[in-house]
């Protein structure tokens, strides 16, 4: 790759990368798309519609993966997930870490840019703090004990972590097609759950699930083409 094709491939990425945010942050705007938000709802006021709305975005998501590596769009095994090691301690270690977090800062990473772009200075504390330890975890200073200790727990996974593969080896099918069928079902039981509730059928719910859906499905695009 010459000098020039890779400041023309650093702009195409950061160019993509405005329009994915700037649509995105205009989205959970309009629709007050939160992760913490769906979870809260559902828990608290037994309102799955934010969770449903979520559900459906990770179903058109998925389903657009899937599409893409069929058709040779994207290699999965180029993602950073394409890895045989189920970090489970991490991901469960995390993932709590990560919800005390998001009520503790009253909203998600995705709800606290939208209100720094509101003006509000809590959430600019919060982006910092976030940003700084998400950096210093995984390059700084925690990352000597996240590498030494919590991602040393882990199960070797034979096949891969990806449904695709797995479907790929047993099957004896393509990769790319093991990863469409694999997608497809993941995609299916989300909207059978999705659907059950025919009162979460407004245009509003469907709408902001399937246009979050694409808008991620959309920043694979970008860089493809």
């Amino acid at each position: 790759m010459t000098e020039s094709q890779l400041v023309h491939l650093q702009w195409l990425v950061l160019s993509s990368t405005a329009v994915v945010s700037v649509l995105l942050g205009a989205l959970f705007h309009r629709s007050h798309f939160c992760t913490m938000g769906a979870v809260s709802d559902a828990v608290i006021m037994e309102n799955f519609d934010r969770l449903r709305q979520w559900a459906l975005a990770l179903a058109v998501a998925i389903l657009g993966f899937g599409c893409m590596a069929y058709v040779g769009l994207i290699n999965p095994l180029q993602s950073i997930y394409a890895t045989k090691d189920l970090l489970w301690l991490s991901s469960l270690l995390g993932g709590l870490l990560f919800g005390w977090g998001m009520v503790w800062a009253s909203g998600c990473g995705s709800k606290t840019l939208v209100r720094l772009g509101a003006g509000n200075l809590k959430s600019l504390w919060v982006l910092l703090v976030m940003g700084v330890v998400a950096l210093s975890a995984m390059k700084g200073v925690l990352a000597v004990g996240r590498v030494q200790y919590i991602d040393a727990v882990k199960i070797e996974m034979p096949h891969g972590l990806f449904a695709g593969e797995w479907l790929s080896n047993y099957l004896d099918v393509s990769l790319h097609f093991g990863m469409l069928v694999a997608a497809c079902a993941a995609s299916l039981l989300l909207l059978v759950w999705v659907l059950k509730d025919q009162n979460f059928l407004t245009l509003h719910n469907v709408l902001t699930g399937i246009l979050v859906g694409l808008v991620f499905v959309g920043s694979g695009g970008f860089l493809v083409f």
